[in-house]
């Protein structure tokens, strides 16, 4: 683990929280448990999908994949603190930044620490060991979902952005998806027997630019883009549904589920993201 130089606050008697969220509920100890053990058993699992997956032709974006897509909106210099960084995936797009990434797990940080390009922390994004107002920006990958207390996050990205700072969130959405697209999920759903992918606060997900507000920002975009991921091989079939969270599904319903996704060699799985730009105020 990196310190981040003078952007980290040196008082030791802060001790760092493992868990993204508190445990109040028997629904949150169910979450804490399954995300420790996903991200301890498939770091970087997510990036491998999403590096893979590029813009539908039809939007006119060209090749790119969401971490191009949410890049695009990064300052050309400056600090950049990545929140619930994962196995790194900005370290392309920094190279005239300081890119600081903080996650609780310590195999996406090993990941992270051995491919370069970011300075590290292990710590709960909910309680920063950062100083206040040292940011440019704040980024949030794949991540924002899994947090218990969005307004707790939005607080401390507030606390460590200068005024104007950007907070950048990439988030899984419902649309867009083609008819065959929503076919694939269709089948796929019924087979895990469920309805939807679910997260631990949906319900604050789907009130974000309320909770935005309230913690003193501004949206400046939000759009939503279909990526697809082409399945080549049995193997691709069988890392598509292992990247989902499934912390609802046995292991015979998830095996009939590759199954099917198996038949789809040389088809794409359509991946719906949403990215939002929100500027300090």
């Amino acid at each position: 683990m990196i310190d981040a130089e003078n952007q980290v606050e040196t008082n030791k008697g802060n001790q760092l929280r493992s868990n993204y969220y508190e445990i109040s509920t028997e629904y949150g100890q169910m979450w804490k448990n399954y995300l420790r053990n996903f991200h301890t058993a498939k770091a970087g699992i997510t990036e491998m999908i999403l590096q893979k997956s590029f813009a539908d032709v039809k939007s006119g974006k060209g090749s790119i994949n969401a971490y191009d897509w949410l890049s695009g909106n990064l300052p050309q210099s400056g600090v950049i603190i990545d929140l619930g960084c994962g196995s790194g995936p900005f370290r392309r797009h920094g190279a005239k930044s300081t890119l600081i990434g903080v996650d609780v797990s310590t195999e996406e940080i090993r990941i992270a620490a051995s491919h370069g390009g970011y300075k590290l922390i292990q710590s709960d994004v909910s309680k920063l060991p950062l100083k206040s107002n040292v940011a440019d920006a704040a980024i949030s990958s794949m991540a924002l979902m899994l947090f218990d207390s969005l307004e707790l996050v939005f607080k401390e990205m507030n606390r460590i952005l200068k005024p104007n700072g950007l907070a950048i969130l990439l988030l899984p959405a419902s649309k867009p998806l083609s008819i065959g697209d929503l076919q694939h999920y269709f089948r796929l759903f019924k087979i895990l027997r469920i309805s939807k992918l679910d997260y631990p606060n949906d319900v604050a997900i789907n009130r974000l630019e309320s909770v935005a507000l309230t913690a003193g920002f501004k949206v400046v975009s939000d759009e939503n883009l279909k990526f697809e991921y082409v399945i080549r091989s049995e193997g691709d079939a069988r890392t598509f549904l292992e990247s989902l969270y499934l912390p609802k599904v046995d292991t015979e319903n998830f095996e009939k589920a590759v199954e099917l996704a198996r038949k789809w060699i040389g088809k794409s799985m359509g991946i719906p993201l949403r990215c939002v730009v929100m500027s300090k105020y």
